[in-house]
């Protein structure tokens, strides 16, 4: 089964979002978008109600981005549920059938044990700060007056929303909104993983054939009728591994071109707040947005790193094919192997929107951007 590869929480994610085909769709994905909006129309109320204190208005831009960027990462991800279905599937079925018996399981195992884990540490990261902005509500509710209380995302509500047991009910729905909110996030970026690796163990597959042939090169007599067949063992891995890449691509174009720029703004906002926090000698507040800071600087990093990995390693397929003895071999055998340097050397890479690779330079560019703006935010104080 499926939920046997993946986390539990990962394929009940899945399911709402209807991506998961061994088993019944769970409804609720239109609903957790609506309660989403719904909270959303209200921390844009308080954004405008607080748009003369741009202190107060960059720390509630940090919860009504990160909303809104999960509304549309949710939407992207989910119009593009079919393909996503196809690929989890392609997964499962080189995992439990196509490779049952070869060395190539091994190694599918070990990266999807890794995807798990990394995951489980996403999901970790999200749950650590979903926490801490119900901890910020409570400790207002219990020290507070009842006039300092504060929401789990600010908002402006038009009614008198801090008063028992009004407040109780609000904070209580809010949270599970912002559960959905990084529970959400750790689905999309967890199969992020998934995917990822899985391509990668592709490529493993592949330079194992490459090797296979090499070793064909070194005997006295080869046969060339197994000769043909391991070229064309490589040919149809190599394709199986572009169509692969291919619609992961479509999947999380849209998702990766959204999440970069609401991380971009997020990390403005963040780096301001966390002035702000220090100027004020706050010492919990800064360590909070400390804390939020480098969350985005790793989210942000998932992608890109993710984009530049597979790169890399789609790269050492044309290195493995140009190292092999391919001049031993007769005249139409090296026409066929010239064929499939040339398409390995066509680089495999992810994008943001069309528009950008995700690699380490779209991450350094991503950071000096937001560098500049928050420069420019904080001389317009």
């Amino acid at each position: 089964m499926k939920s046997d590869i993946l986390n539990k929480y990962h394929s009940y994610g899945l399911r709402v979002f209807g991506a998961c085909s061994e088993s019944f769709r769970l409804p609720g994905f239109y609903c957790v978008i609506g309660l989403m909006s719904f909270f959303l129309v209200f921390a844009v109320c308080d954004c405008i109600a607080v748009s003369d204190d741009l202190d107060t208005l960059i720390n509630d831009l940090i919860t009504t981005l990160g909303i809104l960027s999960t509304i549309c990462n949710s939407l992207a991800f989910y119009s593009n549920r079919r393909k996503l279905e196809l690929l989890i599937d392609e997964m499962y079925d080189d995992l439990v059938s196509k490779y049952a018996s070869d060395l190539s399981y091994a190694i599918m195992l070990t990266n999807t044990k890794t995807s798990r884990l990394l995951s489980n540490f996403i999901l970790a990261m999200y749950s650590v700060m979903n926490m801490s902005f119900l901890l910020k509500a409570i400790t207002s509710y219990l020290i507070g007056e009842v006039d300092e209380r504060i929401f789990v995302c600010p908002s402006a509500f038009p009614w008198n929303g801090r008063k028992s047991p009004i407040y109780e009910i609000t904070i209580t729905c809010q949270f599970v909104m912002s559960s959905a909110v990084f529970y959400n996030l750790a689905i999309i970026e967890g199969q992020l993983a998934f995917l990822v690796l899985h391509a990668c163990s592709k490529v493993m597959i592949v330079k194992g054939e490459i090797a296979k042939l090499s070793q064909h090169a070194d005997m006295n007599s080869v046969d060339q009728e197994s000769l043909y067949a391991i070229i064309k063992k490589i040919s149809q891995e190599h394709l199986g591994f572009l169509k692969f890449v291919k619609n992961l691509e479509d999947v999380y174009s849209m998702v990766s071109l959204v999440h970069i720029l609401g991380l971009t703004l997020l990390l403005v906002v963040t780096g301001f707040t966390l002035i702000v926090a220090t100027e004020k000698k706050a010492p919990m507040e800064a360590i909070n947005y400390s804390v939020y800071l480098l969350s985005f600087l790793l989210n942000s990093g998932l992608y890109c790193y993710a984009g530049q990995h597979l790169n890399n390693q789609s790269e050492t397929i044309a290195t493995e094919i140009s190292n092999c003895p391919w001049y031993k071999f007769h005249v139409i055998h090296k026409k066929n192997i010239n064929f499939m340097l040339m398409r390995a050397q066509i680089p495999v890479v992810l994008t943001a929107g069309k528009f950008n690779q995700l690699s380490f330079v779209l991450l350094t560019s991503m950071i000096k951007t937001s560098y500049s703006y928050l420069s420019i935010v904080r001389a317009s104080r």
